[in-house]
């Protein structure tokens, strides 16, 4: 049913709001933060969405590694 879909919450525009209440939305509502000003944001909802569509261990990756760099 509807239920054994997977959701993901994404709270955009957090620059908008402080960030001690950004991080206290996100942990009550279980989201993943977003700011169009701050590249870095979009990391963690892309590592999320990769492991919600791609539970098992990849072998290929869309997100490098923190000590990978992009050629």
């Amino acid at each position: 049913g509807i239920d054994e879909i997977p959701r993901l919450l994404v709270l955009n525009k957090t620059d908008k709001i402080p960030a001690m209440e950004a991080r206290k939305l996100a942990e009550r509502y279980r989201g993943i933060l977003v700011s169009a000003l701050d590249r870095k944001t979009l990391v963690p909802l892309i590592e999320t969405v990769e492991r919600m569509a791609f539970p098992s261990p990849a072998v290929y990756s869309v997100t490098p590694s923190i000590n990978q760099e992009l050629i």
